[in-house]
């Protein structure tokens, strides 16, 4: 992470490296982190499996683990489970996990994303919506957004 900006530096076993870099887009979206599981890569091709994605704003935060695949210039989400929210001075409800892109492709620009949201109220943040992004290039690229 880089300030608010999460930076992705990629090496392929032919030695060639990408780099992406992902900005906030409002002052209420905060960078995330997609970290942990078992990543297993071979020649132009990635199996994530159990990767946390989490992310804190304020005084709540929440994760999720998803299954990621990806190759060839695609990615998929496979599976997201297992999500945990916290909210330390209120209350929250309401909480759907769900894929809503299964598939990026590299050649458009398409992200595979997933989302886990809530209803949130709490005495620093007041009531609002609550969201976890997950957003995945074609080329595997994975990072997380957490906001409003």
């Amino acid at each position: 992470t880089s300030g608010d900006s999460i930076v992705t530096i990629q090496e392929y076993e032919d030695g060639s490296t990408s780099k992406f870099t992902i900005s906030p887009t409002s002052s209420t979206e905060k960078a995330g982190t997609v970290s942990g599981g078992t990543k297993t890569t071979g020649s132009y091709w990635m199996s994530w499996k159990s990767a946390k994605v989490s992310a804190n704003f304020g005084t709540t935060g929440a994760h999720f683990y998803a299954d990621i695949e990806a190759g060839n210039g695609y990615s998929t989400i496979t599976k997201v489970y297992d999500f945990g929210i916290v909210c330390v001075d209120g209350v929250w409800s309401s909480a759907n996990l769900r894929i809503t892109n299964a598939s990026g492709v590299a050649s458009t620009g398409q992200k595979a994303t997933a989302v886990l949201s809530y209803n949130l109220n709490s005495s620093s943040l007041g009531a609002s919506k609550a969201k976890l992004t997950l957003s995945v290039t074609g080329s595997g690229v994975a990072s997380a957004f957490f906001g409003n």
